[in-house]
């Protein structure tokens, strides 16, 4: 039975979380720089927090770096599947057929329509950026 792609994708997601885990670990525990910084974007100071508790402070730091690596993650196959699917449907892809209308489309016109009345700037022109992860992929059987 082959496996499922969004188990594989998760397995992928889930190394690279580990990997770089254990990155930040050994520099923690020898006192070296490896180049792997976990703590998030530069410039960005304890003290710039200190309303908040030290223990929430550090949890928040530490779920930054799952997040860091989900969107890259998440974009990265976005931008896969939008040049896998231009290449083999052409420019009007998204239109074409081959996403679902109910369950792909319209839940990301719908995202990307809440934020522009919201008054906040679009993330992208591409609707595939308003998609979401997770879900049941449908089978042929």
């Amino acid at each position: 039975m082959a496996s499922r792609p969004d188990g594989v994708i998760r397995a992928f997601g889930m190394s690279g979380l580990q990997i770089s885990s254990d990155l930040a670990r050994v520099e923690r525990e020898y006192a070296v720089e490896l180049g792997h910084d976990a703590r998030g974007p530069k410039g960005r100071k304890t003290a710039d927090y200190e309303q908040f508790e030290s223990t929430l402070r550090a949890e928040a730091a530490r779920m930054s770096e799952f997040y860091e690596i989900f969107y890259c993650l998440e974009n990265s196959i976005r931008t896969l599947v939008a040049d896998t699917l231009l290449e083999a449907d052409g420019a009007d892809w998204w239109n074409g057929g081959r996403v679902d209308e109910k369950r792909i489309r319209e839940p990301a016109v719908g995202r990307r329509k809440k934020e522009v009345d919201s008054g906040i700037t679009p993330r992208s022109e591409r609707l595939i950026d308003y998609t979401t992860f997770g879900g049941t992929i449908p089978t042929d059987n």
